[in-house]
């Protein structure tokens, strides 16, 4: 019988959610409503934060972000080429434009010494939005350093890192999410995140204004507060009452909604992202004895230390030298999958895409450390619900795919 293949990463669901999904479809009302709600309240608690926004996806999250600081043309946004495009992308939506970073040498987290180069070279920087790599949160300390000397915003990309801590040099630990060193957080909940909703995103945030302004922002900019409104010989009967299919709109929004059965799926996931991230660390931590005793690791290593005990491991990469094989990468991942283990590589250097590279002028060599890591980088399966005979399958397949 053929083995089940084994993704890079994959959902993981059970009744518990079906039956959420169906009595939330049950009620006839599918628009965001209570669910949504309740989801919110629920993340916000769980992230140790004032406040929590759901949205259409991560995607619509980054754009909502940075629409709320009102980020626009003249505006520059320093982030990592180490990232899916959106995350550059969102400054663009806004008509603002992007400054890459390099990452760290040795792991793809946005370097801060890199960050504060781009920050004295352009004073027009409004945000800085450091990507948590793979469930890692980047050195939120020293970012917050240069956000208050420069008086910058941070939004962080957390996308990859639900369920992560960051640990102060002092020790003390926070939740990914919690806002200490930022003023937003923003998550993602595609299909392969560490909950998932199909589709979906999170804003996270402690100031209660940008709060206010996201949700305006979220639903077309509906301004449903009296108090607010301009006209008033619209807004009023002739008694005075208030109009009751009244709204106004001052400024543009968007449609960035979910879903209301989103929201029941979100909960149900929610409650086990505990237990999700507890497989995660689990199976990273196995993995990395694996590699370190049974690999020459001039050849392939992991990423792992023990200070990364804070990471959400949504990604598993390892970190493979071709030039020292007899195949290369593409080789390799043809001969895994055929084999029945998928893998990926995250990302594609932000600005190698034809787009960045054209508009800014980018090329190969600006950025070593990141193209460093792109040429050498491969992600491995990691999900919960992965059994170690799926793991040591991983590891022989790999083994015999080498040579």
């Amino acid at each position: 019988m053929k083995e089940e293949f084994l993704p890079y990463s994959k959902p993981v669901f059970c009744e518990k959610e079906v039956e959420a999904v169906s009595e939330s479809l049950r009620s006839g009302w599918l628009s965001m409503s209570k669910k949504v709600a309740e989801f919110e309240e629920d993340l916000a608690s769980k992230c140790k934060v004032k406040h929590a926004l759901f949205t259409s996806s991560g995607t619509t999250a980054l754009h909502l972000a940075l629409a709320a600081i009102d980020f626009k043309e003249g505006d520059y946004l320093v982030t990592t080429p180490m990232t899916f495009v959106a995350s550059a992308n969102a400054a663009r939506y806004c008509g603002g434009d992007v400054l890459f970073a390099d990452t760290l040498e040795e792991y793809p987290n946005i370097d801060s010494k890199s960050v504060e180069n781009k920050l004295l070279e352009n004073s027009n920087v409004k945000c800085i939005m450091p990507v948590h790599f793979g469930g890692l949160s980047c050195d939120m300390q020293e970012l917050n350093k240069l956000k208050e000397k420069f008086k910058v915003r941070i939004v962080e990309d957390a996308s990859h890192a639900l369920g992560a801590s960051y640990i102060t040099k002092d020790g003390k630990e926070f939740p990914v999410g919690s806002c200490e060193f930022s003023d937003m957080t923003i998550f993602s909940l595609h299909p392969v995140k560490n909950i998932t909703t199909g589709e979906g995103g999170v804003i996270t945030t402690n100031d209660t204004e940008l709060y206010k302004k996201l949700v305006l922002l979220r639903n077309h900019s509906m301004q449903r507060d009296s108090e607010q409104w301009e006209n008033k010989e619209l807004a009023f009967d002739a008694n005075g009452n208030v109009n009751s299919w009244y709204y106004e709109v001052h400024q543009v929004g968007f449609n960035f909604r979910p879903t209301e059965f989103q929201g029941a799926l979100a909960s149900a996931q929610l409650q086990k992202l505990d237990g999700f991230i507890d497989e995660r660390r689990k199976l990273a931590s196995k993995y990395t004895e694996i590699f370190r005793s049974q690999f020459d690791e001039n050849v392939i290593k992991t990423l792992d230390k023990e200070e990364y005990h804070g990471s959400a491991y949504h990604l598993f990469p390892i970190l493979i030298d071709f030039e020292k094989l007899s195949i290369d990468r593409n080789e390799l991942m043809k001969r895994l999958s055929s084999n029945g283990v998928g893998t990926q590589v995250h990302y594609i250097p932000v600005h190698l895409q034809p787009y960045y590279s054209k508009r800014y002028s980018y090329k190969m060599g600006d950025f070593p450390n990141a193209e460093k890591y792109y040429s050498q980088c491969l992600s491995i399966p990691i999900y919960p619900g992965m059994r170690e005979q799926d793991m040591d399958r991983v590891i022989e397949t790999l083994r015999g795919a080498i040579g």
